[in-house]
């Protein structure tokens, strides 16, 4: 009896133990936000664009395969980016190593408080070797208007496949945002005008509080 008790739980444990062997490890969902001032979008190849931290505030993750990538590009407050005509937008981080990557996502262009303005169909499609963060055409978003203007970014997006299998983890620390498009404003003074309007409103408060308080002495 006690032979057969022993046998029955040795199988039972390797049971458990093949189980646990196959079991593949937890995918995570790796949350990352990041900020950009607009100003520092340039045209280039792109219409628009701009990479690296900085610009971006910096930022280290690792994505394995099966691990969701929630990746948001907050512009700084009170900014916001108006696209005229968009046919490509591209919010994405360059990785440390190079492989082909089969991601599945999608984007949205959001605004002041944070909420979704227009968000893309979700797609799946084989990125090129050496980042992660999907391409969306202006036809991927329903209702998309010809000129739209959002204060940010927030793409989802789930790591399905490094197609080189010898690549499990790669660490991702290089944002960046392109965009094609007929044109683009920041739709914000740029720093040396803030400066000015500043300077100015101060010159013309003074002005005015001396001339109140010349004209209300003389009717005294």
């Amino acid at each position: 009896m006690i032979r057969k008790i022993s046998l029955a739980a040795l199988a039972i444990a390797f049971a458990v133990l093949c189980t646990v062997a196959v079991t593949p490890a937890m995918a995570g969902v790796v949350t990352v936000t990041t900020t950009l001032d607009v100003n520092d979008i340039q045209a280039g190849s792109f219409t628009g664009g701009v990479q690296g931290a900085p610009p971006f505030s910096p930022f280290s993750v690792d994505l394995s395969a099966g691990d969701t990538f929630d990746y948001t590009i907050d512009f700084l407050p009170g900014q916001e980016l108006t696209i005229n005509n968009l046919s490509m937008i591209w919010a994405f981080s360059y990785a440390d190593s190079s492989t082909d990557v089969v991601g599945t996502g999608a984007l949205s262009l959001l605004g002041p408080t944070g909420a979704p303005l227009y968000t893309s169909n979700t797609k799946t499609d084989t990125e090129g070797e050496v980042h992660f963060g999907q391409q969306f055409n202006g036809s991927d978003f329903p209702g998309l208007p010809a000129s739209v203007t959002f204060a940010g970014l927030h793409y989802v997006g789930t790591v399905d496949q490094y197609v080189d299998p010898t690549v499990t983890v790669r660490t991702y620390n290089d944002p960046a945002l392109y965009f094609n498009a007929d044109s683009f404003s920041t739709g914000v003074p740029e720093p040396s005008s803030m400066l000015l309007l500043g300077t100015g409103l101060l010159v013309f408060g003074g002005t005015f509080k001396r001339k109140f308080f010349s004209a209300r002495n003389r009717n005294l």
